[in-house]
């Protein structure tokens, strides 16, 4: 029986993936770095953590690893809280409330950072909505470990198995299933071309979505 939903947040509530792959890519440029797209996609749904130790590694980049995290998280923060008109994702904000008002539970478990989740669902009015937030900086790896959606079903005391997730990238599907959790795939044409093959089931819109129909056709 499904008692909890977890949602991703980066390419599930928020269209935020045309911002990162923006100021990813300038970033990059500056650190004389130049990340092919077939590179940055390999990224999507990965921690900033994870992201810059692959690239120091790689490209001996001689910057501390804190430094090059911390410059970045706080661009994309400026960014955020710079874009008033930024809304959530068509049809998104819709199936939260309705989930909350059928008494599931929801968490969100994602590789962005606290600051920026709860700038994100305060900018939306969606926080009341959340039980529980599991965070990169809380879990010893991010996806597509499972760290991150097991502490979620943690704080919300559910067994993996009582958990749907839904997810837009290959990694954070990945991260699910390790975890023993089903796993809906949004198929969003901005996260890149990412393979959703592992998820239980691919969904292009959440506007009108028969949420229990399709758990129900999960088995």
């Amino acid at each position: 029986m499904v008692k909890a939903v977890l949602f991703d947040m980066d390419g599930v509530i928020i269209d935020s993936e045309p911002i990162h792959y923006r100021l990813s890519k300038l970033y990059y440029s500056e650190l004389g770095l130049d990340i092919t797209d077939e590179e940055y996609y390999t990224f999507v749904g990965v921690g900033d953590v994870e992201i810059f130790t692959r690239l120091k590694t790689k490209y001996g980049l001689k910057e501390e690893l804190g430094d090059l995290v911390e410059t970045y998280q706080q661009r994309y923060l400026d960014h955020l809280r710079s874009q008033k008109e930024q809304k959530p994702i068509r049809g998104v904000d819709g199936l939260i409330r309705e989930l909350h008002r059928k008494n599931y539970l929801i968490a969100l478990g994602s590789s962005a950072t606290r600051q920026n989740i709860e700038a994100v669902l305060e900018a939306f009015q969606l926080l009341e909505y959340f039980s529980a937030v599991a965070s990169a900086c809380e879990v010893e790896q991010s996806k597509p470990a499972p760290d991150i959606y097991l502490l979620a079903a943690e704080k919300l005391a559910v067994n993996p198995s009582e958990c749907v997730v839904i997810e837009d990238s290959c990694n954070g599907i990945k991260a699910a299933k390790l975890a023993g959790m089903k796993c809906i795939a949004y198929h969003n044409p901005n996260s890149g071309d990412q393979d959703l093959s592992q998820a239980d089931c691919v969904i292009t819109t959440f506007e009108d979505l028969d949420f229990e129909g399709l758990v129900r056709s999960l088995g």
